[in-house]
């Protein structure tokens, strides 16, 4: 039975007019938003929508020109409360004799009069997930740069309509109806600059993992396949140079961040903690000694964060003991620096480890789970694989002694996105797309897992493989 991905009621589908229509067998959504949307996962793009600051062509003074899929609006600068209509432009201004009239409703003028950091724009494109957990939108606000937000849940439906975006309440509201808010998950662009908001830690909406604000766009990308079709490399992080009157050209781009001291070079901090210690084997202190430096090991596999933040600690002690003065003593130019301090965890072999390590003896699980398993990989094929590889691909069945292998049948002839059915691409980036494969398999199968996809591309050699479980 079909169920809403907005309330997670059963429903039926319909076909009125010529529509896909979804029914509530209760009579309607009791989710966030109401079954009279439109809903889908995917991906979609309005050509026509767009918002820009222009010129009356009455009277000349500056306006903004929004265009959306209700038709379009010439708003007076700025693009905050009240939203009036340019007066030029406002037939119901005209016929009321003076009396100004808003871009966005009565109920949504006094649910957002005394706020600030609001800001109007239109949905130029939208990406929903396969899950409908999140979509990433894009907003033209008039501005040099766009705004492209995760959001929580399927937004499918704002592509090319008017939205009022809450920068400090954090959500996007539909203006022909604004009890349609969405929770903003984070901005991935203009990407934030101070390294406290990119270190700032949030949930991710597919796994629930804590993820570092900086690193989510990747992590999506990485670990759900999502997007599949958003391009966030084309938005600008900051917006392009503006040219002013007489000629000047003054940049909006932010300036670089200035280098971030992290803490000092490993033999500097090593040096430290030496007078550290010798001063607190000649006096009583607490703790009685000074915090282990990160160096040598500690360096490799402890990130900028960590480093920092042990570093802080050792600051602390000083001070607490009476020996400021030994930290004092380092030399800027024996400090460590970065622009943007890592955030990520260090694995075994020194490098990104964005999946906690994980050492537990693993046991081979019932047979009847597993056949569960596969049933459910082999029905969802498409959405774990995707549409172009699940047509060359299938599933066979789980192998090893602990059924933690998962056989494929491949087409030979056929080319994967990470190189090769057995062997893959030096270059990372195409690797990485085996990497996210696997985890869409681990994520459909779960509690299970498999820790290796092995391919065949005859169908002989499938038929002969021991299966654990397998198509039948």
């Amino acid at each position: 039975m079909p169920i809403c991905s907005r309330c997670g009621n059963e429903i039926e589908f319909r076909y009125i007019d010529g529509r896909c229509i979804p029914l509530h067998f209760d009579g309607g959504c009791s989710g966030s938003a109401r079954s009279d949307v439109y809903d889908y996962a995917g991906y979609n793009r309005s050509k026509e929508s767009s918002c820009f600051q222009t010129k009356c062509p009455e009277c000349k003074k500056p306006v903004y020109f929004i265009r959306h899929n209700g038709g379009s609006v010439w708003i007076d600068p700025p693009l905050g409360p009240p939203w009036y209509k340019h007066p030029c432009m406002d037939k119901t201004y005209v016929a009321a004799k003076g009396i100004r009239s808003s871009a966005v409703p009565e109920s949504a003028l006094a649910k957002f009069k005394q706020r600030e950091g609001l800001i109007i724009g239109v949905v130029t494109e939208v990406e929903a997930s396969a899950s409908k957990q999140c979509s990433l939108i894009t907003i033209e606000t008039g501005k040099d740069v766009s705004i492209v937000l995760l959001m929580k849940n399927n937004a499918g439906f704002l592509v090319g309509s008017l939205v009022l975006y809450d920068q400090r309440g954090k959500s996007v509201s539909w203006v022909e109806n604004d009890s349609y808010t969405f929770r903003v998950i984070a901005r991935l662009k203009p990407r934030f600059i101070r390294p406290d908001l990119l270190a700032l830690r949030i949930e991710c909406p597919e796994c629930n993992a804590m993820i570092a604000t900086g690193d989510i766009a990747e992590h999506m990308k990485r670990q759900h396949w999502f997007p599949r079709r958003f391009d966030l490399d084309r938005y600008p992080d900051q917006s392009a140079p503006v040219k002013h009157a007489g000629g000047a050209v003054r940049s909006n781009k932010a300036k670089p961040a200035a280098p971030q001291r992290i803490c000092p070079n490993p033999s500097r901090w090593n040096d430290v903690h030496k007078q550290l210690v010798n001063y607190a084997e000649a006096h009583s202190c607490r703790p009685s000694r000074p915090p282990a430096p990160l160096i040598l090991a500690g360096w490799a596999y402890s990130n900028d964060t960590e480093k920092m933040h042990r570093w802080k600690e050792t600051v602390d002690w000083a001070s607490a003991n009476g020996c400021a003065e030994i930290v004092k003593a380092v030399s800027d130019q024996d400090l460590y620096k970065v622009e943007e301090p890592t955030t990520y965890s260090i694995g075994p072999m020194g490098g990104p480890c964005y999946r906690q390590w994980d050492t537990e003896a693993k046991v081979r699980p019932p047979e009847e789970e597993l056949a569960k398993h596969f049933e459910y990989l082999s029905a969802h094929w498409v959405d774990v694989a995707g549409l172009d590889l699940s047509m060359v691909t299938r599933p066979v069945a789980f192998t090893g002694k602990k059924a933690r292998r998962l056989l494929v049948q491949a087409e030979g002839e056929a080319i994967p996105p990470w190189g090769g059915w057995f062997d893959r691409s030096t270059e990372e980036a195409k690797r990485r797309t085996f990497t996210r494969f696997r985890s869409a398999v681990n994520k459909a199968i779960a509690p299970h897992e498999v820790d290796h996809i092995d391919f065949v591309t005859d169908e002989e050699q499938a038929r002969a493989s021991p299966p654990i479980t397998s198509a039948g």
